[in-house]
């Protein structure tokens, strides 16, 4: 195990004996004069190497420096390259003509992006690569557990396999015991006898930051305070490390525009924002985003009042679409009880005078950890940056009275807080309230960012998506509309009857008796509640609802660009143009509300970090789940919090070795590598199941399934464009005979009941695909619209919006093959399904000016098409018309539209809908501002 040679102290892993070395005053400076003597020796070496040698590196190099290079004394037996590091800068002449001939301009590289228009800006001085060693850090902690069995200190494979499953399936450790008292568990290689043997070979795993216990004293309060932490440098060390993230970290900042003429910029990751382009760092550094999120969170469910303030922290370098995944492990528990000066003290040091890591492909930099983001709700906000609560912005310099304007104040800056907190309190105390009082600050004398280097808490605090727009604006527009609403039987009675959509929640009982809403059941009511208030309250109201909803669902883009932040802001705009409508019907006194404030500071936090999913609470409320409550269950219920922090080292260990095994070069999963990559195979647009759900279905049994609709004339009609037969108006060109007669001997075909679309999500390189599910089932009564494209200008149209148009999807049908060959004339492109679709009206140029979606309406005469499968895009979702009128209430929602003959397309179904038929989305430029892949 790693050991000091100084004082003989011995550390369970390679980074706890770092940093050992570079907190221990008496060691670091025996460590210092060490390295001065070395770097006298190097200086000499360096002199005698040719310039147009020094920049060729290879193992070999770094392998035959490192055997002599006075760090002997220093290393055990199995971390000789952990050490191999150069601490100090080498006093060559050399080196010196080097960093005075390198600029500290930024580098502007043009790297084109897989559209061959994106181009990139790299910052030419930042991250730059010490060395490349051998060694990983995970390989040196593991070099002494591995052990014959491969296994760690588990003897067998099944004890290692055993040991797993009790700790990530969260097991009690007297369940084990009871189950392997059982003879009947026990194998042949299992030595396991009981939960303590699984707990002590546990613990014999090197585990990167150990929880610590301290009592903390606090004025006025007599009883002290428990508080659990853990290392916070020892948990980025880790994280840099972590071979799950390998090859996909972010070091350079970048600024990533659409074309060569860098006229529109795009926002995605940490990197592209212009925090990381500005900071002020050493030439050279990598800087760690350290981006914190604090949430109180209920440990009991129904019963007790037992609760936990967990604080959770990642890297931005991670890139984000990892960082919310839980299994990736990117988020990590810092502490229980947010004590900010303790737990994150071991992070002030190093973001001045930076730390050498490794990460997990074995390059060494010096990193600088600095607090990026930080992220919470208001009230948390406001007790990390001093503020007053409810009446002032955490962000800016406005007050409550200014809350309701349309405009954001001049930004805050923690030294400012510091000076104005400093000078209130040489003042009486009358004099000291009243100048807090007009700065909006309170009386906190030593908060913990105060000696956090290049640190910024206000700028810090980000915007969050969750609590500020989907529980927190959009809830309050939901009770304004229930409130305004004259009959809220009749809203409730519309929420009922509504088409349903695969992966949207149906309200069987309406929305008016909700209570203790979710964020999902939340947004499931902002898509479907536009289409059930229109007729039910004021125009304006419908507006100010639209605009509102436009901002929560542009502020989720996973890339944004000029463009859309221009529209981000428009939005805004335009619900404080309406919003008084619910003033004048007395359902709100004012808008002094401190989340509609904070809806000013989006588009600033989006240029500032990137992409709001980069920092949003939504990744750490799912965290809750297994390093809170799961942790809670697993103890007696007594003095829960240490066994709560053992429970979850004991874990964190389990899952790190898990890693290991699957990460070293003789037993590489592919499970834990989770490359981005690119998306050079896309899935297929739509699947059918492999075998029909109706093998044989009669034409008398399709037409009942038809209702209006001549099948056999509409194949006639798909036919004659598929075989290119010329068509006149008001005159069809008749079939071929033999394609004719094999039409009129046609009697059954094969159905499906449903088809699945996968839609593509172009906005990153790792952006999840939207999938939808359109059925047309006899035995279900369930027809569901569908968006198609129909070739031809006589069908489409150049009205429709890009050649779309809106249809009910009747059937599915494959024809026998004893059929199809005569009726395609053998041809090799034959369509293998076709698909029966009621056509609505074409979708109009503009989309309703109050509601913003687009009517449509059935035709006089039923209008039919056979279409080939492929054409069909994904399904679709409609809203009746309902006007002011109320709603039959013997309609359901599967025959509702049947009894009406217009419609409205929702653009708000889902995120995909909402950025491609969405009046925000520009068709001239969409693509390059909102496609980054």
């Amino acid at each position: 195990m790693p050991q000091c040679k100084f004082c003989s102290r011995i550390f369970k892993t390679c980074g706890g004996l770092f940093s050992h070395l570079t907190q221990d005053d008496q060691c670091k400076s025996r460590q210092e004069a060490v390295l001065k003597a070395l770097a006298s020796e190097q200086a000499a070496r360096f002199t005698k190497i040719q310039p147009a040698l020094y920049n060729q590196e290879s193992e070999s190099d770094c392998s035959s420096q490192a055997s002599g290079d006075g760090f002997e004394h220093l290393r055990s037996p199995h971390h000789d390259d952990y050490f191999d590091i150069d601490y100090s800068p080498v006093a060559s002449p050399l080196l010196a003509q080097r960093k005075q001939a390198r600029s500290l301009r930024v580098t502007i590289t043009d790297v084109p992006e897989e559209n061959g228009d994106d181009v990139v800006d790299e910052h030419g001085t930042a991250a730059t690569m010490r060395q490349k060693r051998r060694r990983t850090p995970m390989d040196c902690d593991y070099a002494d557990f591995v052990g014959k069995s491969g296994f760690g200190p588990f003897p067998t494979e099944a004890d290692w396999k055993l040991a797993s499953w009790a700790k990530l399936e969260s097991v009690s450790d007297s369940a084990i015991s009871r189950l392997l008292k059982i003879q009947a568990a026990h194998a042949d290689s299992l030595t396991i006898k009981s939960a303590r043997d699984i707990n002590r070979l546990i613990d014999k795993l090197p585990s990167p930051a150990e929880f610590q216990h301290e009592k903390l004293c606090v004025d006025g309060q007599p009883i002290p305070f428990d508080c659990f932490h853990r290392n916070a440098l020892e948990i980025v060390r880790d994280l840099i490390g972590d071979p799950t993230f390998a090859g996909q970290l972010l070091f350079k900042p970048v600024r990533r525009w659409t074309s060569k003429a860098r006229k529109t910029r795009k926002f995605s990751e940490w990197n592209t924002g212009n925090w990381a382009w500005e900071i002020q760092l050493p030439t050279g550094a990598t800087v760690v985003p350290i981006i914190l999120s604090t949430d109180k969170t209920e440990l009991t469910t129904f019963t007790g009042k037992q609760t936990c303030y967990p604080v959770y922290m990642t890297v931005g370098n991670i890139p984000k679409h990892l960082r919310r995944q839980p299994s990736t492990r990117a988020w990590r528990l810092l502490a229980y009880l947010p004590t900010g000066k303790i737990i994150c003290k071991p992070l002030f040091g190093p973001a001045k005078s930076g730390e050498v890591m490794i990460d997990s492909e074995g390059v060494v930099r010096t990193y600088h950890p600095v607090l990026a983001a930080y992220a919470a709700d208001y009230p948390e906000q406001c007790l990390i940056t001093c503020t007053r609560y409810g009446q002032a912005c955490p962000v800016c310099d406005v007050l409550v009275e200014d809350f309701d304007k349309n405009e954001a104040g001049e930004p805050r800056h923690q030294g400012d807080t510091l000076a104005t907190i400093e000078h209130a309190r040489t003042l009486s105390a009358k004099d000291r309230d009243a100048t807090l009082q007009a700065a909006g600050l309170n009386n906190v004398p030593d908060p913990f960012w105060k000696e956090w280097p290049h640190a910024n808490v206000h700028a810090a605090m980000a915007s969050d998506v969750l609590h500020q727009l989907v529980q927190g604006m959009g809830k309050h527009l939901v009770e304004w509309i229930i409130e305004l609403v004259d009959d809220e039987d009749e809203l409730d009675a519309r929420f009922q009857r509504l088409p349903r959509a695969t992966g949207l929640r149906h309200f069987r009982d309406g929305i008016t008796i909700l209570s203790n809403v979710s964020g999902q059941e939340h947004k499931a009511i902002y898509a479907q509640l536009i289409g059930c208030i229109h007729g039910l309250v004021p125009d304006d109201a419908v507006r100010a609802a639209c605009a509102l909803l436009d901002f929560i669902y542009i502020a989720q883009y996973e890339c944004h660009s000029e463009d859309t932040l221009n529209s981000l802001s428009t939005s805004l705009s335009n619900f404080h143009e309406f919003k008084d409508v619910f003033q004048q019907h007395g359902i709100r006194a004012d808008f002094k509300l401190p989340k509609l404030h904070a809806c000013q500071h989006y588009v600033q936090s989006i240029r500032r970090f990137g992409t709001i999913d980069n920092y949003n609470t939504e990744c750490t409320e799912r965290l809750h789940i297994e390093l809170a409550k799961h942790a809670y269950q697993a103890t007696n219920k007594r003095d829960y919090e240490e066994q709560m922090c053992r429970w979850l080292q004991r874990r964190e260990a389990i899952l790190r070795f898990h890693t290991y095994l699957a990460w070293k070069p003789s037993n590489r999963l592919a499970h834990l590598q989770k490359h981005t990559g690119h998306k050079h195979s896309l899935p297929p647009p739509m699947f059918l199941a492999k075998r029909p759900h109706r093998q044989h279905v009669t034409m008398k049994d399709l037409q009942r399934q038809l209702p209006g609709l001549d099948f056999k004339k509409s194949m006639a009609d798909f036919l004659r464009r598929y075989h290119c037969l010329p068509r006149w108006r008001g005159f069809e060109t008749a079939l071929p005979p033999s394609i004719a007669s094999t039409l009129d001997r046609l009697s059954h075909v094969a159905t499906w009941n449903h088809v699945k679309f996968t839609t593509p999500n172009v906005e990153t390189l790792a952006s999840k695909d939207s999938k939808s599910v359109a059925y047309a089932s006899f035995l279900r009564s369930q027809y569901d619209p569908v968006l198609l494209r129909i070739a031809g200008e006589d069908i489409a149209g150049a009205a429709g919006i890009n050649d779309l148009r809106v249809g009910r999807l009747r059937a599915i049908v494959r024809i026998p093959d004893q059929f199809a060959c005569d009726l395609f004339a053998g041809r090799a492109d034959a369509p293998d399904q076709l698909a029966v679709v009621d056509l609505y009206t074409r979708l109009p140029r503009q989309e309703d000016d109050i509601n913003g979606m687009f009517l449509i309406q059935k035709p006089t005469q039923c209008e039919a098409a056979v279409v080939p499968i492929d054409n069909l895009r994904r399904a679709a979702h409609l809203f009746p018309r309902f006007g002011s009128a109320k709603v039959d209430r013997k309609l359901t929602s599967n025959t509702i539209l049947d009894a009406f003959t217009a419609f409205y397309l929702n653009n708000r179904v889902d995120k995909d809908a909402y950025r491609t038929i969405c009046r925000v989305v520009d068709d001239d430029d969409g693509d390059d501002d909102e496609d980054e892949s």
